[in-house]
Order: structure tokens, then C-alpha cells, then sequence
């Protein structure tokens, strides 16, 4: 495994720096290797295609793929059959305790990768640290270009993110205007997703994020919270043909579901207001619009 490689011991204390460099350099991986180094790194793959996994969780590598590991986290990289190309830069330093946070990248993600989009930019400001070797202040002048390096990987992480929640956000507001529009309906959530083009689990995992409850949680709550109008808009239809107007197979199913969620059965629901506007009083039982599931 042929590389080129800069380190940089130096007399000088580098404790004083916001940034420091422990080394960089550029290599062909042909063989599967493993480490887990006390200090942070950044990884461009220059040339090739691979892949690297960091705490056992596999990263496709190809031109232009850049990653940043943090320091004790065990990592492989794979041997490939015509080999690829990384450069790389080690460093410390105390501005590594915030600057991660500033530029919101997850605290328990070791695994942070985007694409170069100035692809081979990052890569070679990399190399460029190699014609500091000779510089009497090295450790200065290549403090300050590892400071671009970082923060314009920080700055190309932030800016996926921000594309990929407003994805998500487009993905989930698509879901909720199909459970509303098939709040009647039977809906397959497993099958739809699929229609959306992700897996069940991944749009349960977004409504968590955004919801605090799954994807078929908030549709049953939107068919409870449309059962609830049903009920008090219309006091002479039985239970069962609400249940089965609105895609429960029966009306025990529905009324488990109706409990779960109000802490009263359906028809105990409607008797209690009935009372109640015998009284004059159904302030109490004003039903919120669908629309507030959002709030």
C-alpha cells in the first residue's frame, strides 16, 4: 500500500491551537485494514470506488466522497478488486468541542459522509498542507488551512441536512394529506409507503420524529377524531355503521380503538352529550377540526 504521508512533530507546543494537524497524506487502499485513532479525521476518496465501514456501519465510498470520523472510533476499510484512492487529514484540538455542535452534526453519529460538491476542492486543500513541509511556520500556516478544510465540510453537511428535512417535511406533509383524504378509507400504510417510495418503518420513523407516534397511529387518531363528529353530527346512526363507514372491519375493533384514545366507549361518548344538551351545556364537547393534528 503505496502513500504519501506528512507528520508533523514539532517541538513547538500546539496545545495553544484551535486546530492542530497530526498528520495528512494520500494512499491506495488494495488491502483490508483496520484502525481507531485518538484524534479526528477527514477522508476524501480522490479516485475509485470502496467502502469503509465505521463502527461495523458500512459507507459507500466513491470520487468525491468525503467523511469525517471522530476520534476512538474503529473503522475498515475494504479492499476493492481495482483498489481506490484516499487522502486524509488527523487532527486535534479544543475547537473540536464546539464546532461539530455549530454546525449540527449528530453527538452520536460516527458516521458523518457527504459529496463533495466542488469535488476535487476538499481533496486538494488536503494535498496542499504537503507544500508547507518546508515552511519554518508550519504548524501556523497549517492550522489555518485545516481550519477551511473543516469548516467547509461542516458547511457542505449543514446544507445536506437542510435538504434532506426539507424532503422529509415533503415526504410527511404528501402522507398526512393522503390519511385525511382516506380518513373513509382502509389504507394499507405498509403499501403506501411503498408508493412514497420508502419502507413502512422509515415513514413510522419520520412521524416519530415530527409526531411523537407512528404512521398508523395518526391515522387511527384522525378516524377517532373523525368518528367523534360522525357520532355528534349524526345521534340516530348506530356505532357499527360509523365503524364500518370508516374502514374498521368491525365495530369492537372500533370501539377498543375509540377507547384506547378518548377513555370512553363510543356510545357512552354520545350518551354524555346528549345529556349535556339537555342541559344547554356542550361546550365540552366541541370536536377539533383534522387540521389541529398538525399542531
Amino acid at each position: 500500500m503505496s502513500a504519501i504521508i506528512l507528520r508533523l512533530a514539532s517541538t513547538v507546543d500546539d496545545s495553544r491551537m484551535p486546530l492542530a494537524i497530526v498528520d495528512c497524506g494520500t494512499q491506495k487502499i488494495m488491502q483490508t485494514e483496520s484502525f481507531c485513532w485518538p484524534f479526528h479525521q477527514i477522508v476524501c476518496c480522490s479516485q475509485g470506488e470502496g467502502i469503509v465501514n465505521i463502527n461495523k456501519l458500512p459507507c459507500r465510498l466513491i470520487s468525491g466522497t468525503v467523511f469525517y470520523i471522530k476520534p476512538n472510533v474503529e473503522h475498515e476499510y475494504v479492499a476493492s478488486e481495482q483498489g481506490y484512492h484516499v487522502s486524509w487529514i488527523s487532527f486535534n484540538g479544543f475547537l473540536m468541542d464546539s464546532l461539530p455542535a455549530l454546525y449540527g452534526l449528530p453527538l452520536h453519529n460516527s458516521n458523518t459522509a457527504i459529496q463533495d460538491r466542488n469535488y476535487p476542492d476538499i481533496h486538494l486543500r488536503v494535498m496542499s498542507i504537503l507544500e508547507y513541509i518546508d515552511s519554518p511556520f508550519i504548524l501556523e500556516r497549517s492550522s489555518v488551512a485545516l481550519y477551511g478544510i473543516v469548516v467547509e465540510f461542516f458547511l457542505q453537511f449543514k446544507h445536506k441536512q437542510l435538504l434532506n428535512d426539507c424532503s422529509r417535511n415533503r415526504l410527511i406533509d404528501k402522507a398526512t394529506a393522503a390519511f385525511k383524504a382516506a380518513v373513509y378509507d382502509n389504507m394499507e400504510i405498509a403499501k403506501f409507503a411503498e408508493e412514497l417510495g420508502v419502507s413502512r418503518q422509515h415513514l413510522s420513523r419520520l412521524f416519530r420524529r415530527r409526531f411523537q407516534m407512528t404512521a398508523k397511529e395518526y391515522y387511527m387518531r384522525l378516524k377517532v377524531l373523525q368518528s367523534k363528529m360522525d357520532i355528534l353530527q349524526y345521534p340516530n346512526e348506530s356505532i357499527k355503521d360509523i365503524a364500518l363507514r370508516l374502514g374498521f372491519v368491525n365495530a369492537s375493533h372500533f370501539t377498543k380503538v375509540f377507547h384506547s384514545l378518548v377513555g370512553a366507549s363510543p356510545t357512552a361518548f354520545r350518551q354524555t352529550y346528549l345529556n349535556r344538551r339537555l342541559l344547554g351545556d356542550t361546550d365540552h364537547y366541541k370536536v377539533d377540526v383534522i387540521g389541529d393534528m398538525e399542531d
